[in-house]
């Protein structure tokens, strides 16, 4: 006779092991969600700090006028928008510095000239002048604020064609040429009319080709993409040196012509 196995059934686990099970789950779901706090945290921490360097920092003003701030982004734009300028005219005298035979008697004083500019230029744009550059922009910035307040105050305007048609000039596109303008020796730059003291130029540059609306726009694109600021922007610098033309005009106007005087004698 075959002996009989007695088949045992499956223990249940004791409550014991049963509690291990449930705290090792345990720390495994208070891990997770530890990772995941500590990775939202991460996240906001950066997403908090590119919310302040991008878009609340440059809000902020770095000068105040008469109660009117001037923000940081303008100032960077506007740095920007020098930087580019001066390369513009480096890149162009140096263009023009090739086209002067340096054997030349009759050239050689302006081959100095141009060379002495070029100088001059490398060293606005050397990294060691760029707070003084910095320094410049803002003293710019807030000039031209104390000449809006001041043209507010006596009603000065400049009517907003006005403002298009410096804006169009200062990217070389004239809507209404009045006599055909000369081809070019050398590539002229770009230049901005925005400085409101600006240095007298001693010998003018040679004229450059018109350039068409459509070429005007492209060059304003790119010139706004590349110092990061708005055609709104850039309008309200060309207005304030509109302004700062009529201030000038009307002050000079105010100063009289004649005054009194005395004649006097010692006995």
């Amino acid at each position: 006779m075959a002996k009989r196995t007695r088949r045992r059934a499956p223990r249940e686990l004791t409550r014991r092991p049963l509690s291990r099970v449930e705290r090792d789950q345990r720390m495994q779901r208070f891990l997770i969600w530890g990772v995941i706090a500590v990775g939202v945290l991460v996240i906001g921490v950066l997403g908090y700090g590119l919310l302040v360097e991008s878009v609340l920092k440059v809000r902020e003003p770095i000068a105040t006028v008469g109660g009117v701030p001037i923000s940081v982004a303008e100032f960077q734009a506007r740095t920007r928008l020098m930087r580019l300028s001066v390369r513009q005219q480096w890149e162009y005298m140096s263009v023009w510095q090739q086209t002067l035979d340096p054997n030349d008697p009759a050239t050689s004083t302006y081959l100095q000239y141009i060379q002495s500019q070029i100088r001059s230029l490398e060293d606005q744009l050397a990294p060691e002048s760029a707070l003084s550059m910095g320094e410049d922009v803002l003293d710019q910035l807030i000039q031209e604020e104390l000449v809006r307040q001041e043209c507010a105050r006596r009603g000065i305007t400049v009517p907003q064609d006005e403002v298009q048609r410096r804006l169009e000039l200062n990217f070389g596109y004239d809507r209404n040429p009045a006599t055909p303008v000369p081809e070019p020796t050398a590539a002229s730059p770009m230049t901005f009319t925005l400085l409101l003291t600006p240095e007298p130029t001693p010998t003018p540059y040679p004229t450059s080709t018109p350039v068409s609306e459509e070429e005007f726009r492209r060059r304003l694109n790119d010139t706004l993409r590349q110092i990061k600021a708005s055609e709104h922007m850039l309008r309200s610098w060309i207005e304030a040196a509109l302004l700062t033309e009529k201030l000038q005009e009307q002050m000079v106007a105010a100063v009289p012509t004649t005054a009194d005087q005395v004649k006097t004698r010692f006995l």
